[in-house]
């Protein structure tokens, strides 16, 4: 695995908040000549090379415990993925059983790394249903290859054989999660023979969770699951806090393509379908748009990013404001940051809603090199290098900047 791009910690003097943008031009190749004017002197600073310099610290100390290790390479990923990187290799290299092993291969999974997705697919193999198997199925489902899926799919079919079976009590709670992200860790990897088996699984549990497997490029079959399951899960009477749209389902029916489902879903997110808000004086979000936003990643990008910017820059503000904000972060649309950046700096000084360190980790997440021009458009004296938002961003796991979301999808 090749270790990710490192940014300098020392700060960078320039002149004046104005000049920033001027700064943000010789940055990125684009600066023709001229002249900026001078005044105070504002600085671009790393803001987390103190906290990273805490951390590697701290792991270094004499006596330091597992779970204190563990804890510490959990903060340094956040911080500094490629740094972490380096030490959960060692972790890897060095320890050769134990549940700091196991913990540092979950990271180095997320990040891409063949090591780590080994031990998640022998972790896969003893484990059976138990023993964070499911976890580990997701993970190979998100970073692997055609490999872990022949790894999977035995063990799939033998859960599901076991489970499913006519006779069978009540599917078990570990059984079950296997079930689920097994399917969807399948569905991901693509293998056309793998089709028929997670058509089954779903066909079989039939609930909402489990409706993201068949909303990878599913056929016509994979379909009418997923219209029948949404018909048994719709409630035209349902409430504002109780689920009812079939959200799930529409969305992975959106993501195989169906125009129909596109249009109920954009529906939902605009508020334009879906119960009264009621009659409170603070504006709340009802819970399956809730759901909506939530559950948008960087796939539904060419379908719904236009929709979102719209949500975003709507008016009155209020909670749907916030979470298309988020889902805009998570989705990272990379065609569409130079519109973000833009809607961002387009309410100086602030934001009624949406605070400002939510705005500039979305136009991170975007697009790295716009953070410059974010902040050339604020009068500040510290303008953050934003380098532990890059390093994730480089990792490709600039989701974990935005709460809510599982190290362990891969989205």
């Amino acid at each position: 695995m090749t270790p990710y791009s490192s940014y300098a910690i020392r700060p960078i003097q320039i002149r004046t908040s104005a000049t920033i943008a001027c700064f943000a031009l010789l940055w990125s190749g684009a600066w023709k000549g001229g002249r900026c004017q001078e005044a105070a002197q504002p600085r671009i600073v790393d803001l987390d090379a103190p906290q990273v310099a805490a951390v590697v610290l701290d792991l270094e100390r004499p006596g330091i415990s597992i779970t204190e290790i563990q804890a510490r390479l959990d903060q340094l990923v956040m911080l500094d993925a490629e740094s972490a990187w380096t030490r959960l290799r060692n972790v890897m290299e060095t320890t050769p059983t134990g549940p700091l092993r196991e913990s540092a291969a979950k990271w180095l999974a997320v990040l891409g790394d063949r090591a780590g997705l080994d031990v998640e697919a022998e972790i896969l193999k003893k484990g059976g249903g138990g023993d964070g198997s499911h976890i580990a199925a997701r993970l190979l489902g998100a970073r692997g290859s055609t490999r872990d899926a022949e790894v999977m799919a035995p063990i799939l079919q033998e859960v599901a054989r076991r489970a499913l079976a006519p006779n069978a009590s009540a599917v078990s709670p570990e059984d079950r999660a296997l079930l689920k992200y097994g399917a969807i860790a399948m569905a991901r990897l693509r293998r056309p023979e793998d089709r028929a088996l997670v058509r089954d699984i779903v066909a079989s549990i039939r609930a909402s969770d489990f409706a993201e497997a068949l909303g990878y490029g599913g056929d016509d079959g994979a379909k009418a699951i997923l219209w029948n399951m949404y018909k048994d899960h719709y409630n035209p009477k349902t409430t504002c806090s109780q689920r009812g749209l079939g959200v799930p389902e529409l969305l992975a029916l959106s993501r195989d393509g169906d125009s129909g489902a596109i249009a109920l879903l954009t529906k939902i997110l605009r508020g334009e379908s879906g119960p009264p808000m009621g009659n409170e004086r603070v504006p709340v979000l009802c819970v399956d748009r809730e759901q909506a936003f939530m559950l948008l990643r960087a796939r539904d990008s060419s379908v719904f990013g236009d929709l979102l910017l719209s949500i975003a820059a709507s008016e009155p503000e209020g909670p749907w404001t916030v979470s298309a904000w988020r889902a805009l972060g998570v989705m990272h649309p990379r065609p569409l940051a130079e519109r973000i950046l833009a809607l961002a700096v387009s309410k100086r000084p602030h934001w009624k809603d949406v605070s400002r360190d939510l705005l500039n980790k979305v136009v991170v997440a975007a697009n790295p090199e716009l953070n410059l021009r974010f902040w050339s458009y604020f009068d500040r004296t510290v303008v953050p290098m934003m380098s532990a938002e890059r390093s994730l961003v480089n990792a490709g796991a600039s989701h974990l900047m935005f709460s809510g979301t599982e190290p362990w999808t891969g989205d």
